[in-house]
């Protein structure tokens, strides 16, 4: 419950500072990025349970453990901070 709380006050930021610095449509943007890892975060175990059709011809044959699948969608809620970050420390040279 507590990383679901967290995720939603991450999503809130984002979407207050998208829609602080670029309007409602940067906010849209941001929120349609952000179904994913919430979706991640929020329903781990029913996806880490999918198996079937994969993309690209694939199949996926084995079940994905809960912790992974918050692993990955807290990486992809917080990878615009670290191009951020990487970005401002490049241009700060």
């Amino acid at each position: 419950m507590k990383g679901k709380i967290s995720s939603l006050l991450v999503a809130l930021a984002y979407l207050v500072f998208a829609f602080a610095w670029g309007g409602g449509a940067t906010a849209l943007i941001c929120g349609t990025f952000l179904i994913i890892p919430l979706g991640c975060i929020w329903f781990s175990e029913a996806l880490g349970d999918y198996s079937g059709m994969g993309m690209a011809n694939g199949e996926i044959t084995e079940t994905t453990p809960a912790r992974y699948v918050i692993f990955s969608g807290w990486g992809l809620m917080m990878l615009p901070v670290l191009v951020g970050l990487v970005s401002w420390h490049m241009s700060s040279r």
